[in-house]
């Protein structure tokens, strides 16, 4: 009787005349962290419909737990300096004599930075995210300490200098935080398969969003109340800065340091097994919650205190806010590689085998898969039997084409090793040739998406279409952040009212963000016709819901008189605006690919949001707004409009760019309906192969 012979040892495999240095590498990693991928088809009956020949060992591959753990820490600090700066401004005016002009054109800086965001997003990809968030986290660091010794004059500078010099700082600290940005979704976009990334991906949204009020609510615990002296009351309000400045290296810095691997590209990213589960998301989303909860509940009970006057001269200390803050947003990612990771079963290691062979032997000219295209040293000749001469206990041994397209499978993965599948880094190549993919307990799409960096993305109609859809919705967002002060002052209401509208749309904004990432990945399965055939939502279809609600928050805006009508259309308006964030990072990744991600999504998330954050937040709403002064103008301050009319033409300009978001959203629902389609069987991505291997 044939005795079978036993299969190759988890994580190993012998291919001559190379080793694979990540082989001894996967060897060193403790056991506990890994995922056993290994199978045995051997007891499966050949049928013709599925490839039989899948008795093939697999690597015993780390999972992504600790990479998420990392990036999904520094996701927070991003957001909180980003959108910092009315924390700490009116303290910066008062504390260096500053005109209001003066403090817009620092603040103005920032923004415009955004349109040098693609040059840090060129850095991850080269170098990689341990790198990026490094040196990112690092140089953030040292901005803000130096802006904070500039505003509190420990620094001195001249008055003609100050300006320039704390404009210059804003940028460098809105680079460095791009870095990080870039690289956080990067890693996630890189390592998360279908089912997962678009939850991770809201899940990272919803730290940016909070982030700024987690920092406010930190730093009002610990800032103590005002004393006798107005200079040290303005200190400490700039004190606001060294405390993100211990955040962006402590939080981001060195556990990117730690956790992330070596070197840039996809290669880098590869081998990791996509580890989570609904057990984390769940734990993810309950921090999330919890977090939102206290930031909203301390902002209204501040709010309170003021309208009753029992505030004094502000809260006292409290550590254990603090405490409580910093416990519910590091704790629950913290506890991710503690959590058992997703194993995948027996079924989908069967068919990932079958599509991996599947799709190497349809591709087989192209990637130079032939029966003898190495020489395989195995462990016994017994396997090597033809099917003339089967084995008698029932097992199927392994074809030629078979042994040929897991050799290729790990030759790609040597290659990956020593850098010989990676492209040039300079964008010559035409149409981007695709790295091999991570390793996830997801099949593998039988179809190779592009891989554009910027210069080709940007020859892209849909890649327009979705820089107008994300600049109007940007922008529609950051009107609301930077004027609702002045929205409240022009529509009478009381005081109070901004700072709860501005905490009930932060709120909104990143409940939006988390929710979008993950409705959208389970939407991707829905029994829901679309273009081309196959069932499933396309992540674009978001887009539209994205636009005609911002078109109709800001039409209710346009019509409020009154306190609840405003604060709905607040509401809705952050819930608009948080949508499109996830779906950037998604959208822009699914649709160009992720080999340049990090430059195509910065592009997106920089050069949109300052492009949208001048014409409409500032530009549009400053020229409506100062239109109005003279006819509804306080007699004794002529800078101040009052009445309805402040901001309305302005919400109704707002809400009808949002509407014509529609069409190009709609366009490129339509123009990537191959990437999204799905087949009926599988709930998988089908796409249309071409002749040269892309789905066009």
């Amino acid at each position: 009787m044939h005795q079978r012979s036993p299969p190759t040892p988890q994580g190993e495999f012998s291919v001559s005349p190379s080793k694979s240095p990540r082989s001894d590498w996967l060897k060193q990693q403790p056991t506990d962290a890994m995922v056993a991928t290994d199978f045995d088809m051997s007891n499966r009956k050949n049928d013709s419909n599925t490839v039989a020949d899948c008795d093939i060992p697999v690597h015993t591959f780390p999972t992504n737990l600790p990479l998420l753990t990392a990036v999904l820490m520094a996701a927070g600090t991003t957001g909180g300096t980003t959108y910092a700066f009315g924390l700490f401004g009116a303290a910066l005016k008062a504390n260096l004599h500053l005109q209001q002009s003066e403090l817009d054109t620092i603040s103005a800086a920032t923004f415009c930075a955004g349109l040098l965001s693609w040059a840090p997003g060129m850095f991850v990809d080269r170098f990689g995210a341990r790198l990026a968030i490094t040196i990112g986290g690092l140089s953030g660091a040292c901005s803000l300490l130096l802006y904070w010794a500039v505003a509190t004059e420990r620094f001195p500078v001249s008055r003609e200098w100050a300006v320039a010099a704390l404009s210059a700082l804003g940028v460098w600290v809105y680079v460095s935080s791009a870095a990080v940005t870039g690289s956080v979704f990067k890693v996630i976009v890189g390592t998360c398969g279908g089912g997962t990334k678009g939850s991770a991906v809201g899940a990272a949204k919803g730290y940016v969003g909070l982030g700024t009020g987690a920092y406010a609510t930190i730093f009002a615990a610990l800032r103590g109340p005002d004393g006798p002296d107005r200079k040290s009351n303005l200190n400490k309000d700039l004190n606001f800065l060294p405390m993100c400045a211990f955040f962006a290296v402590a939080v981001a810095s060195l556990p990117a340091a730690c956790l992330l691997p070596r070197g840039g590209g996809l290669g880098a990213l590869s081998g990791r097994v996509d580890g989570a589960t609904p057990c984390h998301f769940r734990v993810l989303f309950t921090g999330l919650f919890g977090l939102g909860a206290v930031v909203v509940g301390r902002s209204l009970l501040e709010l309170r205190q003021e309208d009753s006057g029992s505030g004094g001269d502000g809260p006292d200390r409290n550590i254990w806010v603090a405490a409580l803050v910093v416990l519910l947003w590091f704790g629950p990612i913290m506890t991710l590689p503690c959590i058992p990771p997703a194993v995948a079963t027996a079924n989908d290691q069967r068919e990932d085998c079958e599509e991996g062979v599947s799709l190497l032997l349809r591709n087989g000219e192209d990637d130079g898969v032939s029966d003898s295209a190495m020489a395989v040293e195995r462990p016994t000749t017994e396997a090597d039997q033809t099917s003339e001469n089967p084995p008698d206990d029932g097992s199927t041994p392994q074809s030629t084409a078979a042994v040929a397209a897991n050799v290729s499978i790990h030759q790609r993965m040597e290659e990956e090793d020593t850098g010989l599948l990676a492209s040039d880094d300079d964008g010559d190549d035409e149409g981007g040739a695709p790295a091999a993919p991570a390793a996830t307990k997801h099949s593998t799409p039988p179809c190779v998406l592009p891989q554009l960096n910027l210069r080709q993305m940007l020859s892209q109609t849909s890649a327009w279409a979705m820089f107008f859809t994300f600049s109007v919705l940007g922008g529609s967002g950051t009107i609301m952040t930077n004027n609702v002060g002045q929205m409240v002052e022009a529509l009478g209401l009381p005081p109070s009212t901004a700072s709860a509208a501005l905490a009930l749309f932060s709120v909104a904004q990143a409940g939006s963000r988390v929710a979008t990432g993950a409705v959208s990945e389970a939407a991707a399965s829905w029994d829901v016709r679309c273009w081309g055939g196959g069932t499933g939502v396309p992540r674009p279809a978001f887009l539209v819901a994205a636009s005609l609600a911002a078109a109709a928050s800001h039409a209710l805006l346009a019509m409020a008189t009154g306190r609840v009508i405003f604060i709905v259309g607040v509401v809705l308006s952050g819930a608009a605006f948080g949508m499109i964030w996830p779906l950037m990072v998604l959208i822009t990744e699914e649709c160009f690919g992720k080999k340049h991600h990090g430059a195509n999504y910065m592009f997106y998330d920089g050069s949109a949001s300052a492009v949208g954050t001048l014409l409409l937040s500032k530009f549009l709403a400053q020229w409506v707004y100062e239109g109005h002064i003279q006819e509804g103008g306080d007699s004794e301050n002529d800078t101040t409009c009052v009445g309805e009319e402040c901001f309305r033409l302005s919400h109704i300009i707002v809400s009808l760019l949002a509407l014509s978001c529609v069409v190009p959203s709609v366009a490129v629902m339509y123009n990537t309906r191959h990437i999204y389609q799905r087949d009926d069987a599988k709930r998988e991505p089908v796409g249309i192969q071409t002749s040269n291997g892309t789905c066009a």
